[in-house]
C-alpha cells in the first residue's frame, strides 16, 4: 500500500504540473515566453491597412526610416529619426507615415496612421454576467422596500432598469450606447421555476432594451427543450432581444433538441449580428459557451460545443470582412479575479477581438483587464461578477484597425440608492404572483411566507466547512430519512449547487429557495431530485480526497464539497492525492467509525442528482488517478441515475421526486418557534460550523 501511495503521489505531481496555471502562462505570471524587452520605434512610409504595420524580429539598435516591405533589426526604444537600423513592414493598402514596434527576440508590433485609418467613434457600452434570476433585491427579500437608502438588500432588476435608463439618457448625441449580456441569466431564484412557461427572465431583460445577449451553462439546466419553450413564451410576451450562440451544435439522430434548433433556423439564435448606428460607427457582435462551461451543463445533451476559438476566429473573420469597425464578444467561458482562466487564453488565441465580455466565473474585474492578442492586438476582458450587483460601464473610442482606447471604465453598484423602475417592477410583482399559481399552491406554500429566522448569519465560506453547509446536508438527510425510512450514511453538497448566503433576519421562502435553486428533474419540476446511490469505501475516499484538491484542480469552490454523516482530517500542505489524513463515518448519537478501504462493505450516500451525475469527471480530472463509481445496493454500477431518485410518497402510484429545494425548506420548518412569532428559529448549534471538515 505504500508503494502504491507513493506511485500516486508522483502521478498526481506530474498531473498538477499539466493543469492550465500550473505550468503555462494562464497562472499570470507573464505574457508567455520569447518575447523581448525592447521596443523599437520608428518613422517610415510604406504600405499599411490603415496604417497598420508589422514590427520586425531580430536583434540590433536604433530607429530609422525605411519605405516600402521589409524586416529589420531593431532592439531599442525611441522616437522621431534617428540613426541605425530598423525598417518596419506595412501590408494592405494606403500610404502613411506610421509607428512600428518590435519586441527583440520575439514578436512584433506595429500601428500607424495614414489616409486608411477609418474614423474614431464613441462607444458606450454597459455590460451584465450571470444575472441568474436575481431580479428582486436580495440580501433577505423580507428586508426590501420600495424607499431609498433604508434597507440592506442589493441587486434587483427594476433598480437596473432605472440605472441603465439613466445611463442610457446622458449619452451624448454622437455617442453609441450598447448594452449586453454574458450568459447564465436564468437559474438562481424562483422565478426560474417559470421559465418555461413564461420565460420570465427574458421578459425582464426585454423591458431594460438590452441589445444582445449570449446563453451560459446553465441555461440549458431545465434541457434543450425547456429552454427553447421559455423563449417562445417570452416572444409570445415581446421579446425580440437577439441571441447569440455560435457554437451550438445539433443531433440529427436526437429530437430532444428540434424544438432549439428550429429557433436557430428561424434566426432567433444566431451567431453574431451587426449593430448599425447614425454616426456610421458598425459593431460586430457574438456569443459562444466555453467547452469548460458546457461541460458543466449535463442536461445539454444532445448538443454539442466546438471548440470556442475556432468558433471565435470563424465569427471575427466573417464580422470583419463585413467591415466593422469593432468586435465585441459575449463569451460565457469564465476568468478570475486577475484575468486568468480560460477566456484569457481565448484573447491571446484568436485575432481581433477588440473587447470580451466574460461570464461563467463570477469575478469581479475593477478594471478592463488588457489581453496581447496574436497580430499585435488587444483584447479588453470585462466582467461584473454575479446576481446583479453590479453593471459595468465602458466608454470608449474606437477605430478600424487600432486597439480600443479606454477613456472611463467603472462598475456601477446596483443598490438600495436607486429607485425601482415602474413598469419593470410591475411585470417583475406579475411574475412573482404567476409562481405563486403555477408553482407554489399546489405545495401550500408562497413566494413572501416566511419559513425561520436566524439569530446569525448563516455562510459559505470558500474551501472551507460552513455553517450553511452544515444546514444544508443535515437537511437533506432529514428529507432522504423521512422518504426511504432508513437514514443513509452519507449526505454531501458541493459549494458550486449551493448558490447564495443567508443573513439573520426573517427567511421567505424565496430566500431559502435561492440557496438550492438550481435543476429540473425528469418529471419537469423545478429543482434538482435527491438520488441514493451507494458507494464503496475507497470511492468514498475517493471523493473526499477531491474536496481536498478543489483548488488544484478546478480553482473553483464548485467542487469543495459539504458534508453530513462523515467527517475527515485533510493536511492542505501535503502533496497532492495524499491530503486525506483521516475520515469516520456516522453520528454523534450512534457512534463513529473510521472509513477502511479495504474493507468489503457499501455506504448508501444521499445526493442531488446533478452532483452524482459529475462523478464520471473525476477520472477525467485526475487522468484515471482517483474514481468514484455510484453503484445500486447489491453493488452493481448504475448505468442512468433516474432509476435511483428517491420517492418523497412511496404510497403514490409512480416517482414523487424528492426535491432537494423542498426538503431544505421543510427542514427549516420543522425547527421550533422559540418567541412565540409563528416564525420557526434556527438552533444554535449551527451558529457555528460543526467540525466536520478538519486540516492539520
Amino acid at each position: 500500500m505504500k508503494l502504491q501511495r507513493k506511485i500516486l503521489v508522483l502521478m498526481g505531481i506530474i498531473l498538477l504540473l499539466a493543469l492550465p496555471g500550473c505550468g503555462d502562462d494562464s497562472s499570470g505570471s507573464g505574457e508567455g515566453e520569447g518575447e523581448g524587452e525592447g521596443e523599437g520605434e520608428g518613422e517610415g512610409e510604406g504600405e499599411g491597412s490603415e496604417g497598420e504595420g508589422e514590427g520586425s524580429e531580430g536583434e540590433g539598435e536604433g530607429e530609422g526610416e525605411g519605405e516600402g516591405e521589409g524586416e529589420g533589426e531593431g532592439e531599442g526604444e525611441g522616437e522621431g529619426e534617428g540613426e541605425g537600423e530598423g525598417e518596419g513592414e506595412g501590408e494592405g493598402e494606403g500610404e502613411g507615415e506610421g509607428e512600428g514596434e518590435g519586441e527583440g527576440e520575439g514578436e512584433g508590433e506595429g500601428e500607424g496612421e495614414g489616409e486608411g485609418a477609418g474614423p474614431a467613434y464613441s462607444l458606450v457600452l454597459m455590460h451584465t454576467n450571470d444575472q441568474h434570476a436575481h431580479f428582486v433585491p436580495y440580501g433577505l427579500e423580507s428586508d426590501y422596500t420600495a424607499d431609498l437608502d433604508d434597507d440592506r438588500t442589493v441587486g434587483g432588476i427594476a433598480r437596473l432598469a432605472t440605472l441603465v435608463d439613466a445611463q442610457r439618457a446622458a449619452v451624448p448625441e454622437e455617442a453609441a450606447f450598447l448594452l449586453v449580456d454574458a450568459g447564465d441569466y436564468s437559474m438562481g431564484s424562483l422565478l426560474s421555476f417559470i421559465g418555461p412557461t413564461q420565460g420570465a427572465e427574458l421578459q425582464l431583460l426585454q423591458l431594460l432594451g438590452y441589445d444582445a445577449l449570449t446563453l451560459g451553462n446553465h441555461e440549458f439546466d431545465y434541457f434543450p427543450a425547456a429552454l427553447a419553450a421559455s423563449i417562445v413564451a417570452a416572444q409570445e410576451a415581446g421579446f425580440d432581444v437577439p441571441i447569440l450562440q455560435a457554437n451550438l451544435g445539433f443531433s440529427a439522430a436526437s429530437p430532444r433538441d428540434d424544438s432549439l434548433q428550429a429557433l436557430v433556423d428561424d434566426g432567433t439564435i444566431t451567431p453574431s449580428l451587426i449593430k448599425e448606428y447614425p454616426s456610421g460607427l458598425r459593431v460586430g457582435l457574438f456569443g459562444l459557451l466555453g467547452t469548460g462551461a458546457a461541460a458543466l451543463a449535463p442536461n445539454a445533451t444532445p448538443l454539442t460545443f466546438e471548440d470556442e476559438k475556432v468558433a471565435a476566429q470563424r465569427q471575427v473573420d466573417l464580422l470583419r470582412a463585413a467591415g466593422v469597425d469593432v468586435v465585441v464578444a459575449l463569451s460565457h467561458t469564465g476568468t478570475n479575479d486577475a484575468g486568468v482562466g480560460p477566456d484569457r487564453q481565448l484573447a491571446r488565441s484568436v485575432a481581433g477581438i477588440d473587447i470580451l465580455v466574460s461570464g461563467h466565473s463570477h469575478a469581479v474585474l475593477e478594471e478592463p483587464i488588457v489581453i496581447d492578442g496574436p497580430a499585435g492586438g488587444k483584447t479588453l476582458i470585462l466582467n461584473t461578477g454575479a446576481y446583479c450587483r453590479r453593471v459595468g460601464k465602458l466608454v470608449a473610442t474606437v477605430q478600424r484597425g487600432r486597439p480600443v482606447q479606454v477613456e472611463e471604465y467603472a462598475l456601477l453598484p446596483v443598490d438600495d440608492s436607486l429607485a425601482a423602475h415602474g413598469e419593470v417592477q410591475a411585470r417583475l410583482d406579475e411574475l412573482i404572483a404567476a409562481v405563486d399559481t403555477e408553482v407554489l399552491a399546489d405545495l401550500e406554500l408562497s413566494y413572501d411566507k416566511p419559513v425561520a429566522e436566524s439569530a446569525f448569519d448563516l455562510t459559505s465560506p470558500e474551501f472551507l466547512e460552513g455553517n450553511l453547509g452544515d444546514l444544508v446536508t443535515d437537511a437533506g438527510m432529514h428529507a432522504a430519512t423521512l422518504a426511504l425510512g432508513h437514514a443513509p450514511d452519507v449526505m454531501v453538497e458541493s459549494g458550486g449547487a449551493m448558490r447564495d448566503e443567508l443573513p439573520a433576519g426573517v427567511f421567505w421562502l424565496s430566500d431559502a429557495v435561492r440557496v438550492l435553486p438550481l435543476g429540473i428533474g425528469p418529471d419537469g419540476q423545478a429543482g434538482y431530485p435527491l438520488v441514493s446511490i451507494f458507494l464503496k469505501p475507497a470511492d468514498l475516499a475517493a471523493g473526499l480526497e477531491i474536496l481536498t484538491l478543489a483548488v488544484d484542480l478546478v480553482g473553483s469552490n464548485d467542487f469543495f464539497l459539504q458534508l453530513a454523516g462523515v467527517r475527515m482530517t485533510y493536511d492542505p500542505g501535503a502533496l497532492p492525492f495524499s491530503r486525506l489524513v483521516s475520515a469516520e463515518v456516522g453520528n454523534d448519537e450512534a457512534g463513529w467509525h473510521t472509513l477502511d478501504v479495504a474493507e468489503d462493505r457499501l455506504y448508501e450516500v444521499a445526493v442531488n442528482i446533478y452532483n452524482a451525475s459529475l462523478l464520471s469527471l473525476v477520472s477525467q480530472m485526475t487522468s484515471g488517478i482517483l474514481t468514484v463509481t455510484p453503484r445500486d445496493e447489491q453493488g452493481e454500477p448504475v448505468a442512468d441515475l433516474t432509476t435511483r431518485i428517491i420517492d418523497k410518497d412511496p404510497a403514490t402510484e409512480g416517482v414523487q421526486e424528492l426535491k432537494q429545494w423542498e426538503g431544505f425548506v421543510r427542514f427549516l420548518q420543522s425547527f421550533p418557534d422559540e418567541d412565540g412569532d409563528q416564525i420557526p428559529e434556527i438552533p444554535a448549534r449551527y451558529q457555528e460550523p460543526q467540525g466536520r471538515i478538519r486540516t492539520e
